[in-house]
């Protein structure tokens, strides 16, 4: 179980004497601060996410500081609009305004959806005429946080001003390259990928990207990326027997209407880590490199294959799965969780106050570089909370006359105190970098 899951079962817990979890709406009590119909209602100061760009996935969090979100369209004439707000989180409900004038306020709503049948997603489907609209998304209890995703459709002559990420429903879905056995450069490649620096939207808290619950047929709203790494995650587990899983409610739309979680974190090089997760299912880590190739897919514990190389090179010993995936996990990071240290050693008389890792790392580099007993070693030690939930280090050992190597650790959340980090990931020098996947011994 994911911790974004298990978080949520919690709050679903902590919340049942109050409202049912979003798979099954029920009984679920009167709305947290519902607006009153006929009043003046338009949530006076919602988070304001601007234009609401159709067929393309939008996500948002609802949290204790902003708990209504708004997005704007306009049309210039007569249009049939579909509005979905899907969450696994919260349970969502959609209100649609419109503008009777140009200097009026949004005024009450025209339309609210709570649950879209037995779903308790939100769904306004109806004919507008032209004019200014709006959409605030919120959670129906206000003790319920999460993440969700807003998806809009356009069809009719009111659509011309409205720019679109059409997508072919019946456009076939790429196939997963053919994997290749583990080589050294991909290996390679891979640490430099997520060990490079993350982009962090203006306006944004984190670097990284929900998109919520994004089906088949919605694709084509995610980045280039993100839609790649869906396409992809969904062919692999169906060669692997798993289409029998997303076998839907009958008339639901087949394929078209499977529906997979999508988290993403973009690198300034312009390559990406991605994760896609199937509820109650399979779930994989995909990164792709500054040119959009896949580099690795690591699969879950339902596959036999845990990690899925795509490099050419020479041949090599796979490195331990369960470090790949810690440390993929751990590696990306912002300088908003940097913590940094330094200090000096002595090669053969190490203080006890040096930190684990670096003397761990120490170890390594003597080796590496051959250095005699008494060489004084200069390290800065840096670490980490990952962007997601492995915490990630950096030991950087120099000495005049000798290799400065960089040594990369990874530690899962739940690894525990006794061991200050778990694996060594790579290392780095004039040389080049190198995958090492090293378990480090219990103290």
């Amino acid at each position: 179980m994911s911790v974004q899951k298990a978080v949520r079962s919690l709050t679903c817990l902590t919340a049942i004497l109050l409202t049912a979890c979003t798979s099954a709406p029920g009984d679920k009590g009167a709305e947290d601060e519902a607006p009153l119909d006929g009043k003046a209602d338009a949530f006076r100061s919602p988070t304001e996410h601007g234009t609401l760009e159709f067929e393309s996935a939008q996500g948002a969090e609802v949290t204790a500081e902003e708990r209504y979100h708004a997005w704007t369209f306009t049309l210039s004439g007569d249009a049939r609009i579909s509005l979905d707000a899907s969450s696994s989180d919260i349970d969502t409900v959609l209100y649609l305004y419109r503008r009777t004038s140009s200097d009026a306020s949004w005024g009450s709503y025209v339309e609210r959806n709570d649950d879209n049948g037995s779903s308790a997603d939100s769904h306004i489907e109806r004919e507008l005429d032209e004019g200014e609209y709006r959409i605030i998304v919120k959670s129906y209890k206000s003790n319920i946080e999460g993440y969700f995703s807003v998806y809009a459709t356009c069809a009719g002559p009111g659509c011309s001003g409205i720019t679109m990420d059409r997508c072919a429903e019946d456009e076939p879905i790429a196939d997963v390259p053919a994997s290749r056995t583990y080589t050294r450069e991909c290996g390679a490649r891979l640490v430099e990928q997520v060990s490079s620096d993350v982009v962090v939207a203006d306006g944004a808290d984190s670097a990284e990207t929900r998109y919520g619950t994004v089906t088949v047929r919605e694709r084509c709203g995610l980045p280039p990326l993100e839609r790649k790494a869906l396409e992809y995650f969904k062919t692999y587990w169906d060669s692997q027997g798993y289409d029998w899983f997303w076998n839907c409610d009958e008339g639901c739309g087949g394929d078209l209407d499977v529906a997979f979680d999508v988290t993403a974190i973009s690198f300034a090089n312009g390559g990406a880590w991605v994760r896609v997760y199937a509820e109650s299912g399979p779930d994989g880590q995909l990164v792709f490199d500054g040119d959009g190739a896949l580099v690795q897919f690591q699969t879950s514990n339902l596959s036999e294959v845990k990690s899925l190389w795509f490099c050419s090179g020479t041949s090599a010993t796979a490195p331990d799965a369960e470090c790949i995936g810690e440390s993929v996990a751990g590696a990306p990071h912002t300088d908003e969780f940097l913590r940094t240290d330094d200090g000096t050693a002595r090669v053969g008389s190490t203080s006890t106050s040096t930190p684990a890792a670096v003397a761990h790392a120490l170890d390594q580099w003597v080796a590496a570089t051959h250095a005699s007993v008494g060489t004084s070693v200069s390290w800065v030690f840096e670490t980490w909370s990952s962007i997601r939930y492995t915490d990630g280090a950096r030991v950087t050992l120099s000495a005049p006359g000798l290799r400065t190597i960089a040594y990369l650790y990874a530690r899962s959340g739940f690894a525990g105190e006794t061991r200050p980090f778990v694996w060594l990931f790579a290392s780095t020098d004039s040389d080049g970098t190198r995958l090492l996947c090293q378990e480090i011994p219990e103290p």
